[in-house]
């Protein structure tokens, strides 16, 4: 596939070692394109001050590097070579006030469709490129297509995708709602449930829909915004159901059945966001796409555990668990996970080691209090979500340090660092280098150390435990920033289990939740006017013996069951040669150039075959994508 991004990357070459670039349209987005750039070995920083930039510049000095913004150019930039990306190079015949506000995970469906038309020397219509190219939408049809232009209001307001103003007029226009006011205003969950109310109403009644909102992409979208479902639910009947499976979603105090119903709704949506990742070479761009596959599998698999169902009863699940297994071997296979950690952090921390980057840039003026708890999954996180509803919660998601290693991650999560600068000899990490490397890195943007909190979450005795004191939760305001660990879920997590999944541990932690002081101390960090974020070092998973037997002298050190750790390859590739489709080598100069990981494949461990277990170590998604919150 020619990437539309080719002729800004011979334009890039030419200039040199040492580079400016002026980003004005955001064309480094494109994650394809940024990821070739590394690969040509560039370091490459965005500009937010002169401090950071002094710093990565210290730290690249023998290395090629780009700098770039996507305002205008500082004045101290002329010791650079300055790259203006101009789309024009690449869009020669586009109208690029249009296509300058497009989302650049675009780009690569209007170059291909703009390249077709100009091979057969076809008008170039800029408007009917984009909707034809990125909706398969003809222009002509948004005048008679509701659904069309429904589909286009909702990537807008949902998935916040940037339209030119004349595009946005014309949908408005046509669905009658102003848009761009919507997206500002607190009204659009009003809206879309008027919209299904009113989609209810027309199926009960046998009425021409006006919506069919049974589209997969629209009820996509539907499921990322928070509705009241208890108003929505007391409008569906039997006869609803019937004839629409799909608003099942909405049905509050269903019986056993219906909620079967939902979760095999649910799983049909899940392989429906499943299919293009079996038949497309994997895009960069789509990895945003995996967080939202990831959802979506994280609300399935929290319910059926929920509700003690048995995963006999959804056999499809299994089978979509599989691809799962295949797509996020190939993100290590394909080299794809490291590329992240040099991505920008700004919009989204895609790994653990740039939370702290993501926080600090987004929330520059307000105090934190940032609490980890260790090994909570995403499935976890949903039971303690259930009872934050006081709070206005915003979900982001991030990979963990791979293999899931509590020293690896946990490290990483608190010191903004990477494995490979605090691993020691023999793997080990060096004593309260989490606490160390908190303070340091609030020190460096300029909090008094005495205005810096480290400590964990005693919830028996309500107080934190710091190495010299023990703090009760009253006792928490005036500080700058505030790190705290809470081992509520890998307490749990330990205790002894048995062929039951994960059930009990899930009404454990509801009922300590409850119990505790927990809630209440979130509710006084925001009585204290800090702004609270939650995540994770790594998530855990259900999974049994592989009765695979490994020689404990030529393991290096035992962290996790599901992950064995040599510092021979041979070693690691004799133990994969003997399993080759249970087990995969892992090995990263992220952690150690000189470290070879050995991950057990789906949802197995080192272990007795009628054994279990919940663990972690691990590349899953049960593991390795973390929640990561802010509560307000």
């Amino acid at each position: 596939m020619k990437r539309w991004y080719k002729p800004l990357l011979r334009l890039i070459e030419e200039y040199g070692n040492k580079l400016w670039i002026q980003d004005s349209n955001g064309l480094l987005k494109d994650k394809n394109f940024y990821g070739e750039l590394l690969s040509l070995k560039y370091k490459i920083h965005q500009y937010h001050d002169d401090t950071e930039l002094i710093l990565f510049e210290k730290k690249n000095e023998s290395f090629k590097i780009i700098i770039y913004s996507d305002d205008k150019i500082p004045r101290f930039s002329n010791k650079f070579q300055v790259v203006d990306l101009n789309l024009s190079i690449v869009f020669p015949d586009l109208d690029l006030n249009i296509l300058k506000n497009m989302d650049v995970s675009y780009f690569q469906k209007i170059y291909d469709y703009y390249n077709i038309l100009n091979s057969q020397n076809k008008p170039i219509d800029t408007e009917q490129i984009i909707f034809q190219s990125v909706w398969n939408v003809d222009v002509g049809n948004l005048h008679s297509s509701p659904i069309e232009n429904l589909k286009i209001a909702l990537s807008y307001l949902v998935d916040n995708k940037d339209f030119d103003e004349n595009i946005i007029n014309i949908v408005s226009n046509n669905l009658r709602i102003d848009l761009k006011s919507l997206k500002k205003g607190n009204f659009l969950s009003l809206w879309i449930e008027s919209i299904i109310l009113n989609y209810i109403d027309e199926i009960n009644n046998e009425k021409p829909l006006k919506y069919d909102l049974s589209d997969d992409l629209i009820r996509f979208y539907l499921s990322k915004i928070e509705l009241d479902s208890e108003n929505i639910s007391k409008h569906i009947d039997e006869n609803t159901i019937k004839k629409a499976q799909w608003v099942l979603e909405f049905k509050d105090n269903l019986s056993e059945d219906f909620i079967k119903k939902q979760i095999k709704s649910d799983i049909s949506k899940f392989k429906e966001l499943l299919k293009p990742f079996k038949i497309e070479n994997f895009d960069l761009n789509q990895i945003d796409k995996i967080f939202d596959l990831s959802r979506l599998f994280f609300k399935i698999y929290h319910e059926i555990q929920y509700q003690n169902f048995s995963f006999n009863e959804f056999c499809d699940i299994e089978n979509s668990y599989s691809i799962l297994s295949n797509l996020f071997k190939k993100l290590i296979d394909e080299d794809i996970f490291n590329q992240l950690f040099d991505y920008p952090y700004d919009k989204k921390p895609y790994t653990l080691n740039k939370v702290l980057d993501h926080i600090s840039y987004n929330f520059k003026n307000e105090n934190f209090a940032i609490i980890l708890f260790d090994g909570m999954s995403y499935d976890e996180w949903l039971i303690l979500k259930k009872h934050l509803t006081q709070f206005n919660i915003t979900e982001k998601e991030t990979f963990a340090i791979l293999p899931t290693i509590t020293s690896y991650s946990r490290t990483s999560f608190f010191t903004g660092k990477l494995p490979q600068s605090f691993i020691q000899k023999n793997t080990k990490v060096k004593n309260n280098e989490e606490e160390a490397g908190f303070k340091k890195y609030f020190e460096d943007k300029g909090i008094d150390e005495k205005n810096i909190l480290f400590g964990r979450i005693d919830l028996i005795n309500n107080h934190i435990k710091t190495k010299k004191d023990n703090i009760p939760f009253e006792y928490l305001r005036g500080y700058g920033a505030i790190g705290l660990i809470s081992n509520l879920f890998d307490d749990l997590s330990h205790e002894k289990v048995y062929n039951k999944g994960k059930f009990n541990l899930y009404k454990k932690i509801d009922d300590i939740v409850k119990s505790s002081q927990l809630i209440p101390l979130l509710e006084k960090l925001k009585e204290f006017g800090y702004k609270v974020i939650l995540s994770s070092d790594h998530g855990n998973i259900f999974c049994k013996g592989n009765g695979i037997k490994y020689d404990k002298n030529l393991d290096i050190d035992k962290k996790s069951k599901r992950c064995l750790i040599y510092n021979n390859e041979v070693f690691a590739d004799k133990i994969i040669e003997e399993n080759p489709e249970k087990l995969l080598k892992y090995s990263s100069n992220t952690i150690s150039d000189d470290l070879f990981f050995v991950l057990a494949c789906e949802n197995y461990f080192f272990g007795n075959k009628d054994s279990y277990s919940i663990t972690h170590g691990s590349f899953m998604i049960e593991e390795w994508i973390v929640p990561m919150v802010i509560l307000e």
